[in-house]
């Protein structure tokens, strides 16, 4: 059982950086500086920080142990009984008064730090603890490309297949593990990408010619519905169950498609519904307009009834992009508070959670996929980087860079677009020569 201790504002702390065995390090900036008076002098207190992205045991202590710096920079609090510290709760760390602790159990906690005596504080950190295995890790693998040209992938099925395509000639294909494979297109068709592969093995996806189911090494074209000019698979999670998006002039509606026919899709006031994603019990997923088009929320849909799923507090749009076998749902909201920036979403037992707030510097982020253990995948972009993270029941949301084993050494995984059944991942990362590729995340212990 490990816990990642995360901070606010990463590039900007004003702190002294210390683990139990480990020399402090001064972090320069003004962040979580607070300005006081001291014997008429005025002076900073820069608070130590639980660092970024650094794994911890529980049972493992902690020594905080912060510093005061007067107007000319010079030290003048530095022992441990200049300050005071609490902790918001003691069934993650139990700390004392001093800064001496230890992790104790999963969950959350805050901690603040304050001069003896003076009733201003600083923030030090958030502390989250990852539960479960002993030391989650994960296995990558890169995915293999035809004639140099890199793989994009875009779904995983529960054998840790990946299908999506391979560029620059954008053709579908799919990767089985041991081998990868370029999909056969029907005469006159070109480029494109698969969609979606089921466990099945077979792959859905679209081309210049419009969409394409493939099976059993044959490939057909499928014809758009009626009165539509094109039509654009979106998901699928068998031969009889796929949902995709038909066009024609100015007009885009969704559809479900059983591999014969087209259930026309309605949002819960009667307007389109875009679905991106759908479960093995017909539950689909997307987005749900307004009669008007002058709004859209996540919603769902099965057997003729429309949901509205609703947004995180504050905002005012929203999408679903996938949903599980149990009828959890991803995505993403956002609203005017935010700058309409995306910001995660786990929808369950009838309300909406953020995923962002495990992040709390990032800037924005979305959900992307689940599985039926409700384990989510998703990207969080900070200032300058964007990553992958993994979000576990009952443990919270982790970046994907911090959970690698020797395999990912040198590795950022930017983002996390599919996961299956196994806990398999596919992501895509950037090696230590600054080389991009998908790859295949798998549990490793």
């Amino acid at each position: 059982m490990n816990f990642i201790a995360t901070a606010y504002e990463a590039s900007k702390p004003s702190i002294i950086l210390s683990k139990a065995s480990v020399s402090k390090v001064l972090l320069p900036g003004t962040l979580n500086k607070i300005d006081f008076t001291l014997n008429s002098s005025a002076v900073s207190i820069g608070v130590q920080r639980l660092p970024d992205k650094q794994l911890y045991s529980v049972g493992e202590e902690l020594s905080l142990i912060p510093t005061a710096l007067n107007a000319a920079g010079s030290v003048i609090l530095n022992e441990v009984g200049d300050f005071q510290f609490t902790c918001s709760d003691d069934k993650v760390l139990q700390l004392d008064q001093s800064g001496q602790g230890s992790i104790v159990g999963a969950g959350s906690a805050t901690v603040s730090v304050r001069e003896k005596g003076n009733s201003i504080g600083a923030l030090v950190g958030t502390v989250s603890v990852i539960s479960g295995t002993q030391s989650m890790r994960y296995r990558l693998e890169v995915i293999p490309s035809l004639n140099r040209n890199g793989f994009t992938g875009r779904s995983l099925n529960s054998s840790g297949w990946a299908v999506g395509a391979f560029y620059p000639q954008q053709h579908p294909a799919f990767w089985n593990g041991a081998a990868t494979k370029l999909i056969p297109l029907p005469p006159g068709a070109s480029g494109g990408y698969g969609t979606a592969i089921t466990d099945q093995g077979s792959v859905v996806g679209n081309t210049s010619q419009g969409a394409f189911f493939y099976r059993s090494g044959s490939t057909s074209i499928v014809d758009p519905p009626s009165n539509f000019e094109k039509f654009q698979f979106e998901d699928a999670v068998s031969d009889e169950l796929s949902v995709g998006i038909a066009q024609k002039a100015n007009d885009t509606q969704g559809f479900l498609w059983d591999g014969t026919s087209y259930t026309h899709l309605y949002s819960p006031w009667g307007g389109r519904f875009w679905p991106h994603g759908v479960n093995i019990n017909g539950l689909i997923v997307g987005a749900g307009w307004s009669i008007s088009d002058d709004f859209y929320h996540a919603c769902s849909w099965r057997d003729g009834i429309a949901v509205d799923l609703g947004v995180l507090p504050g905002d005012s749009v929203s999408d679903a992009y996938a949903v599980n076998s149990r009828g959890l749902v991803v995505g993403w909201s956002a609203g005017a508070e935010n700058g309409f920036r995306p910001q995660a979403f786990l929808f369950r037992d009838g309300s909406m959670q953020s995923l962002a707030a495990y992040f709390p510097t990032a800037i924005q982020s979305q959900g992307c996929a689940i599985n039926d253990s409700d384990v989510a995948v998703g990207w969080v972009m900070f200032s300058s980087e964007t990553n992958g993270f993994v979000y576990r029941p009952g443990v919270g949301a982790s970046l994907l860079n911090d959970l690698l084993d020797s395999t990912g050494t040198g590795w950022s995984i930017s983002a996390a677009f599919g996961i299956n059944t196994s806990g398999q991942i596919l992501g895509l990362g950037t090696d230590a020569n600054g080389d991009t590729y998908h790859v295949r995340l798998t549990p490793s212990g």
